[in-house]
């Protein structure tokens, strides 16, 4: 069963961009390099995809403040200065 974070996320659906299995893949610069990835089920799938996805989970649901702040800077205004201040807050080199 699908799990979302608000009211406004369950109307908007299950689309992949938002699952928290799902790897975008941009490059260094945000942008999406066509080979974004459902850890979920092992293939590859297009951010828009994943409608009627039994096993969606909202990317929201158990991340702190901050983790959702930074994400939506990510999502917003792109850019490798964001990308590199996620991955050094969530420990990624």
């Amino acid at each position: 069963m699908p799990k979302f974070c608000s009211k406004e996320c369950e109307e908007q659906g299950t689309i992949c961009d938002f699952c928290e299995f799902y790897d975008f893949n941009g490059d260094e610069n945000g942008a999406y390099t066509g080979d974004g990835w459902c850890n979920k089920f092992n293939i590859q799938k297009e951010p828009f995809e994943g409608y009627n996805c039994e096993e969606f989970v909202c990317f929201r649901i158990n991340k702190s403040i901050w983790k959702l702040i930074l994400i939506e800077l990510l999502h917003k205004m792109g850019g490798i200065i964001w990308r590199k201040i996620f991955m050094f807050m969530n420990g990624i080199t």
